[in-house]
């Protein structure tokens, strides 16, 4: 049976299946990827979730390394002001999920916090980014899945560790990109991506809180001493607006 004709049954598959096909990724919905979550169990880590950071990269150098860059600055820089008033408490980021090295497609989350006594979940993206917001959804939802399979031993080492003061019940998800990521799906051939993301994203958060934010500056213009805050991404229509 070849990739293009298995059937996926956990986020993990629609991910891989979708990164390597553009036909299987255009074709995704929102009930599709729901249902996914759902069956989607583990992996359950037995190991530490929060670890020590070594081999960073300190500057945006190199691409493959841009989005630890921003993840390790918005992290010194503590918190994030929300568009709905609350704060986004940045507590960690390279945030490790897998159980055993073995356990294909599950990787870091970008970066983690708390958030109105929610355990924030951070996606980010580059401003030159060529990947997909469907992707980055399916990836962000995934590890969503997971989260929520560990939350009481996630928050019970928090807590441990001081990085929170109480038991987190719920995740609060995010992807978050300055406005040259966003922009570069609402035009020409990538539109109908763009209508197909924000149709999806708006069905899944009657389930499971997504929050789509503007990160202003952006990062590749920003000085090493400036302060970053987040703006809405309107996704009501098919048309982008960003408030």
């Amino acid at each position: 049976m070849t990739d293009v004709e298995e059937i996926p049954t956990t986020l993990l598959d629609h991910l891989r299946l979708a990164r390597g096909s553009s036909d299987i990724a255009e074709g995704l919905n929102a009930a599709q990827l729901k249902s996914a979550y759902d069956l989607q169990r583990g992996p359950f880590r037995k190991r530490p979730y929060f670890v020590s950071h070594s081999g960073i990269a300190r500057t945006q150098d190199a691409s493959n390394r841009a989005e630890e860059w921003l993840a390790r600055r918005l992290c010194q820089q503590g918190e994030l002001h929300l568009p709905d008033g609350n704060l986004l408490q940045l507590i960690d980021y390279q945030f490790p999920l897998k159980a055993e090295r073995s356990d294909a497609g599950i990787g870091k989350i970008d970066l983690i916090g708390i958030c109105d006594g929610a355990f924030g979940l951070v996606e980010l993206k580059v401003g030159r980014s060529n990947e997909s917001p469907v992707i980055a959804l399916i990836e962000l939802l995934a590890y969503a899945a997971v989260v929520r399979d560990n939350l009481e031993a996630i928050s019970s080492e928090a807590m441990a560790k001081g990085r929170c003061t109480h038991a987190l019940a719920t995740t609060r998800n995010f992807i978050v990109a300055p406005l040259q990521f966003w922009a570069k799906w609402t035009v020409g051939r990538r539109a109908s991506r763009w209508a197909q993301f924000c149709d999806i994203q708006r069905e899944l958060s009657r389930h499971v809180m997504i929050d789509c934010l503007v990160l202003h500056p952006d990062p590749a213009q920003a000085s090493e001493t400036e302060r970053f805050e987040c703006h809405r991404v309107d996704l009501s229509s098919e048309a982008s607006h960003f408030t």
